[in-house]
């Protein structure tokens, strides 16, 4: 689901960038595991950890820009 949505937002707004393309990878996950709580977690697991690698990978990806 997450995959198709980014593709269809991607081709509509003509989005291509790598970065952009991670900010709404970010958004897509907080939204349905933040807000939604559709992302199940293991029992003892950190919570909403498929939010945090996502922001992680995006805050990441966006310092190896500016520092490039």
């Amino acid at each position: 689901v997450i995959f198709l949505t980014i593709g269809a937002i991607t081709m509509l707004s003509g989005l291509y960038s790598p970065g952009a393309i991670l900010i709404q990878l970010f958004a897509l996950v907080y939204f349905f595991d933040v807000v939604l709580g559709l992302i199940i977690n293991p029992p003892g697991a950190i919570p909403h950890f498929a939010t945090i690698i996502t922001l992680i990978l995006a805050i990441g990806y966006a310092v190896r820009e500016v520092t490039r």
